[in-house]
């Protein structure tokens, strides 16, 4: 259990701090590329467009974004082609993987360290 502890401690410390700052680059990055072919009118009402263009809902945004490149087959329903996931550079979908990979850490963690504590007195 301490070894569970004390990994959780380092990637709270610097798995949420990589996350963040990979969040931060791609929140830049792949709205800029992306928004002119699916963040319009064809996939999203005039409402979701108004949300999400304001900063603490454009996160959900680029959330998607990142969605699209790593899981493709989640978003192939509303937006149908995917050729833009083509045209993003192999760097930038690394970062998206590796964005990806942090959160699921993060969230399996979190999971496993509630069942633990309910299990273990």
């Amino acid at each position: 259990m301490k070894t569970l502890g004390l990994f959780a401690l380092s990637y709270m410390v610097y798995g949420i701090l990589a996350m963040v700052v990979v969040m931060h680059f791609l929140h830049f990055i792949l709205p800029k590329k992306l928004d002119k072919i699916w963040f319009n009118e064809q996939f999203f009402n005039n409402n979701e467009l108004s949300i999400y263009s304001s900063y603490p809902l454009s996160i959900v945004r680029t959330s998607s974004y990142i969605c699209a490149i790593c899981l493709p087959f989640i978003v192939k329903k509303r937006f149908g082609d995917l050729s833009p996931v083509k045209s993003i550079s192999l760097p930038i979908k690394l970062l998206c993987y590796l964005w990806l990979a942090l959160f699921l850490l993060g969230v399996t963690m979190i999971i496993t360290i509630f069942v633990l504590s309910a299990i273990l007195p």
